[in-house]
């Protein structure tokens, strides 16, 4: 008998140990989950039919082993009731249950769970035996009532399982078919040797190994966890390694030699559920933030890839609607330009000056569809370059003979030093490379209101690089700003008060030029109202 007992006691320890730990990892991984709570109610309803049906059979006081075995059938009452709660709300995160749920389960419930505490279920007993066996009950009779709302309970719950496996989907049939074969096991385990046998056999030797008949429901639970990830669970592994802790403390616990070394194991045994399920917990926390991270990423990823389509159809339009608009422009500009030079007859002052703000706006909005254009080929990788042998001095010449009357007419000093330190000859795309220095001067010209520009052409002998810098003694440009000035859509501070013509796309544009050419573009300024220079470096042939 001492084989059985500690086979009981090992039944016990296993039993708590599985269904505690999966109970809590359940509801830790969705706490607000209906489901979760539901299963975590069942668990902790099966650890104290455990128990108490392990204590029941190992009292030897008579009134107590009464009170035991009426706890029991009491833990009993509520373990059918939770099963058939866990199955109505599985596998919801949200479920609203009904008033008959309410209203006449639940009540009846109740009732029946009080009346098992009375003599009405048992009457009392009527032969007491040694420790670690069952004694033999009176039945009273409220058994009758007992056994028909356990029953319609169980029986209920199977059929919910049953009706929502074959309404599934593929993956929920396959992980409710593992549990119906768990609880199938598990309940004709119960029925048969916990109710049948006592109740119309009088054996009530097997009720003893109760715990044990939890065990395949626990089994095959954990095995469609850790198969078919339901419930989202995945820290299988961090449970094995606390359920093999328990199940060395249960050992420890069986083979202790007196009653001092059994509390204090008990207690380590305790101890190892509370901080294993507690590890168990952080580990789920972290796993679940290692996953919305990926999560994240994904959406990133995903959004990502939305922006680059969205940014190539962007740049497609502009590539399309600034070809469209750029042959009307040409035209305009041209005959206004013919107008102007009277090639239609003699204007009237008005009528010239009219013309002359149409040349000019029609010129800048060139300069505009140019910008996107240039956009659109560098972002689609549709740039094309002829590089050839470049004699800087001469490209910045003309470009300074080009833009002479646009600073005459704003009162500027315009200079363009020549070191002697040629030749200033570079490898280069002579198009491409004249709209970059075009660019930079026009804007020192547009952003200056008053002082001088003086353009500067050097060459350093060691390092092989030509530099040209562009000073002036405009607007300025703050320190907030100067790191951002070549990015798409940025203008210096106050840059709109000088000109209405800018659109701050520019200065980008140059800079991927120059990215091309191999050569680098960057800018100094004191501040704002103090000036600014730019320079531009190129190898040298």
């Amino acid at each position: 008998m001492s084989y059985l007992l500690n086979l009981d006691l090992i039944s016990v320890g296993l039993t708590v140990a599985s269904i505690g730990i999966l109970g809590f990892i359940v509801f830790f991984s969705r706490p607000k989950s209906i489901t979760s709570k539901a299963f975590l109610l069942f668990s902790i309803v099966t650890i104290f039919y455990g128990i108490v049906n392990y204590l029941s059979y190992q009292a030897s006081n008579r009134e107590l082993t009464l009170f035991l075995l009426r706890l029991v059938i009491f833990s009993a009452v509520w373990h059918a009731y939770s099963f058939y709660l866990l199955f109505t709300v599985f596998p919801e995160d949200d479920h609203k249950l009904s008033k008959r749920f309410w209203f006449i389960i639940t009540p009846v419930v109740a009732i029946t769970s009080i009346l098992t505490l009375t003599p009405l279920i048992f009457s009392g007993i009527t032969e007491i035996i040694a420790p670690g066996e069952v004694a033999q009950v009176t039945k009273g009779p409220g058994i009758l009532l007992f056994v028909i709302v356990v029953a319609l309970l169980i029986i209920g719950g199977i059929w919910i399982l049953v009706r929502k496996m074959r309404n599934g989907d593929k993956l929920e049939q396959k992980q409710f078919r593992v549990i119906f074969w768990g609880v199938f096991l598990t309940f004709a385990c119960i029925v048969t040797f916990n109710f049948l046998l006592p109740i119309f056999a009088e054996n009530v030797r097997f009720i003893a190994f109760g715990a044990l008949f939890m065990l395949p429901f626990t089994g095959f639970t954990f095995y469609a966890i850790a198969k078919h990830e339901l419930l989202q669970v995945k820290v299988v592994s961090t449970e094995i390694v606390t359920f093999i802790l328990a199940v060395v403390s249960i050992i420890e616990l069986i083979v202790a030699p007196d009653i001092t070394t059994i509390v204090f194991r008990s207690g380590v045994f305790i101890m190892i559920l509370i901080f294993g399920i507690l590890l168990i917990k952080s580990v789920i926390k972290e796993v679940k933030q290692r996953e919305k991270l990926e999560e994240l990423s994904r959406e990133l990823a995903g959004a990502n890839d939305r922006l680059r389509v969205l940014d190539q159809q962007k740049s497609e339009f502009l590539s399309i609607a600034s070809h469209q608009l750029r042959s009307p422009l040409t035209a305009i500009k041209g005959y206004s330009s013919m107008i102007l030079e009277g090639s239609f007859g003699k204007l009237e002052a008005k009528m010239k000056e009219a013309i002359e703000r149409i040349f000019l706006s029609s010129e800048r909005l060139v300069i505009v569809i140019e910008d996107f254009l240039n956009i659109s080929r560098i972002e689609q990788g549709r740039m094309q370059y002829d590089f050839a042998s470049v004699d800087m001095a001469e490209l910045v010449d003309g470009v300074m003979k080009e833009l002479e009357q646009n600073a005459k007419r704003a009162g500027l000093t315009f200079t363009f030093n020549k070191k002697d330190t040629g030749p200033f000859v570079i490898t280069a795309d002579f198009g491409k490379v004249r709209q970059v220095v075009t660019n930079i001067v026009d804007n020192a010209i547009k952003y200056t209101p008053k002082g001088s520009i003086t353009v500067t052409l050097d060459r350093d002998a060691d390092t092989r690089k030509v530099l040209l810098s562009v000073t002036d003694t405009g607007i300025g440009i703050s320190r907030e700003t100067l790191p951002t000035l070549f990015q798409k859509f940025v203008r210096a501070k106050g840059a709109s008060k000088v000109s209405t013509s800018g659109t701050g796309l520019g200065l980008y544009v140059v800079k991927e030029l120059m990215k091309a050419h191999k050569g680098q573009v960057w800018v100094d300024s004191p501040g704002e109202g103090k000036g600014s220079t730019f320079y531009l470096e190129f190898m040298a042939e």
